[in-house]
């Protein structure tokens, strides 16, 4: 039978202010790649659009407009790529997290190891959720700046 504190350092996890800690950070998490995958579809939506636009027109574009465009869709590409790969490490970096969380409470060695490990992931989401909002931001600004030379006068 374990010892009396080892029961009441149990119990602990399971009172009301465990819960709603883990219930926040659980609505965190969703919230958090759901802000990611709304940017990756936004991303192809306007992806979508200035492909159909452009092929819809009869009108050869500008050149800088047309060298606008192209790397519009490219940099909208990164910015989507981006986003898989943050929500993946994401992933990794909760997964990782929690088996970190486990070896402490178990007082296992591995903890620091896969502590670092969730740490390096973490930093690895946010530096790829800065590239897909600076991506997005850059490829939306140069898609549209493709979009008013060539049809400035007829917006």
């Amino acid at each position: 039978m374990p010892p009396r504190a080892d029961v009441e350092r149990h119990q602990r996890h399971f009172d009301a202010e465990s819960f709603a800690s883990s219930a926040m950070a659980s609505c965190t998490v969703v919230m958090n790649c759901a802000g990611k995958m709304m940017v990756e579809f936004f991303s192809v939506a306007i992806s979508a659009f200035a492909v159909k636009t452009m092929m819809a027109s009869k009108s050869p574009l500008p050149a800088c407009a047309h060298c606008m465009f192209h790397t519009s869709l490219l940099v909208l590409a990164v910015s989507i790529v981006s986003s898989l790969a943050a929500n993946i490490t994401r992933a990794l970096d909760f997964r990782y997290t929690r088996r970190a969380a486990r070896a402490r409470w178990k007082h296992l060695p591995e903890h620091d190891g896969l502590h670092d490990k969730a740490y390096s992931l973490g930093n690895w989401t946010w530096w790829l959720f800065c590239c897909q909002t600076i991506a997005f931001g850059v490829g939306t600004v140069l898609l549209c700046l493709s979009i008013w030379i060539s049809y400035g006068d007829k917006i």
